[in-house]
């Protein structure tokens, strides 16, 4: 059995508290996984993902009014967090498993509850405020759209209707952190989740 001595122990909190294994743990580790374990979909949604908030103008708006749509590349990409990674497939799988008309019915495609009153996803105290992220707290959607490419073409060329709010979340270079879901099956067949944040 080992033996810990308070030097040692001192010598472990200080290496797990140290900003090189903090970051380990939380982006190298999760992207890691992501790019040995996690689903090929949910890669490919990912570098998706970065490859709009790069290159926007691969992703042009087709949509107007276009005067809110964000058109500047972020010069870095989004590191990719496993507390968001799992915020997003929870809430695709909670997606799953709720009525096709409800889903898309006022904000439940951002609700974390079928009960009225338990705040969305980005709001504060809820599930990304709970998971540590303070500010640009922000979640896209999609559902019904077969491949990742379409759900992220969706968002960025085809946003009008939500001001060019999901297209301007992948886009706002303050926003440091995400993390993707995807689940099959249900009424829509397909569900989308991007997370976003910054801790």
């Amino acid at each position: 059995m080992p033996v810990h001595t308070p030097a040692l122990e001192s010598l472990l909190d200080r290496f797990v508290r140290s900003t090189k294994f903090w970051y380990w743990l939380h982006y190298v580790y999760p992207y890691s996984q992501l790019q040995s374990e996690g689903p090929a979909v949910e890669r490919e949604f990912w570098a998706l993902i970065n490859d709009a908030r790069l290159h926007p103008e691969k992703y042009p708006p087709l949509e107007e009014p276009k005067n809110n749509a964000l058109m500047a590349p972020c010069r870095k990409e989004l590191d990719y967090s496993g507390a968001l990674r799992d915020t997003a497939r929870t809430h695709s799988s909670f997606l799953q498993k709720q009525p096709k008309e409800w889903v898309t019915k006022g904000n439940n495609m951002h609700a974390s509850s079928v009960i009225t009153g338990v705040p969305l996803v980005y709001q504060e105290d809820g599930t990304l405020h709970q998971a540590g992220y303070k500010t640009f707290r922000s979640e896209n959607v999609a559902v019904g759209q077969a491949t990742p490419e379409d759900a992220v073409r969706f968002w960025m060329q085809r946003d009008a209707a939500h001001n060019w709010g999901h297209r301007n979340a992948i886009l706002r270079c303050e926003t440091r952190d995400g993390g993707v879901g995807y689940v099959a099956g249900g009424d829509w067949n397909h569900y989308w989740t991007l997370d976003l944040g910054t801790r």
